[in-house]
């Protein structure tokens, strides 16, 4: 895992030993999750969220639910 620039957010960058497999294998695969909470997580826990640098109210407090 790489330095944090921005805590509290995680760099993991797709050429690291936990990227994950299955995202490093889809064609034009991200280069660089950033990661918020416990990291990694289990098999069976997957999700993303893909969104705006500019999120609204609402769109942030839905996001940050998902990180409780």
């Amino acid at each position: 895992m790489t330095s944090e620039p921005h805590a509290p957010f995680r760099q993991v960058l797709c050429t690291d030993a936990d990227f994950p497999p299955g995202l490093r294998s889809i064609p034009d695969c991200p280069s660089v999750l950033y990661i918020q909470g416990r990291w990694p997580l289990p098999e069976t826990q997957l999700m993303g969220i893909v969104g705006t640098r500019h999120p609204t109210v609402y769109g942030s407090r839905a996001a940050e639910r998902f990180t409780l």
